[in-house]
């Protein structure tokens, strides 16, 4: 206090620059916040919205025991391939997107096969039907993914959604 007054009262600008210093910090808060979203997308973006991975569904039982119907794969496009990645490859034969282990290249095309198999895939993947090789394998989030792609799932995430924004307001 000075002379009975509050220091903000007796300098404006010492009120004014505590409230400054309030919207600064909320600033560098924003700042931040949209520096790890950025960093965030930039290492995990959807590929289908123009990030680095593509996040693949697990069905079947072809790569057990390591992964299993319901995990979801995160794969990351890769300069080169070699034996032993697993890669999720657009199967022109089969109108899909299979995830099999990389065992042979022959005359430039990828030779696959699941572990859980014993054959060898009939298709010969070129460099450019390979989505990307296995990043990250997060186990029975596929599930989640699978359910949202239904009408259900859909319509209950966006009822969550629709819920948290009217909370949040």
């Amino acid at each position: 206090e000075e002379g009975g007054r509050s220091l903000e009262a007796a300098h404006p600008s010492f009120a004014l620059g505590g409230a400054m210093a309030k919207n600064g910090k909320r600033y560098l808060g924003a700042a931040a916040l949209v520096a790890i979203a950025a960093a965030g997308w930039f290492l995990a973006g959807p590929s289908q919205l123009g990030g680095p991975v593509t996040y693949v569904a697990v069905t079947g039982t072809s790569m057990e025991p390591g992964i299993h119907t319901g995990d979801l794969v995160l794969v990351r496009r890769a300069s080169e391939y070699q034996v032993g990645d697993v890669v999720a490859v657009d199967n022109e034969q089969l109108r899909s997107t299979v995830l099999h282990r990389i065992i042979a290249v022959e005359d430039g095309r990828f030779v696959l096969q699941g572990d859980n198999n014993d054959f060898v895939d009939t298709y010969r993947a070129r460099p450019e039907d390979i989505v990307g090789r296995r990043w990250i394998l997060i186990g029975e989030a596929g599930r989640l993914i699978e359910l949202v792609r239904t009408p259900l799932g859909a319509a209950v995430l966006v009822m969550l959604i629709t819920g948290i924004a009217m909370t949040g307001s």
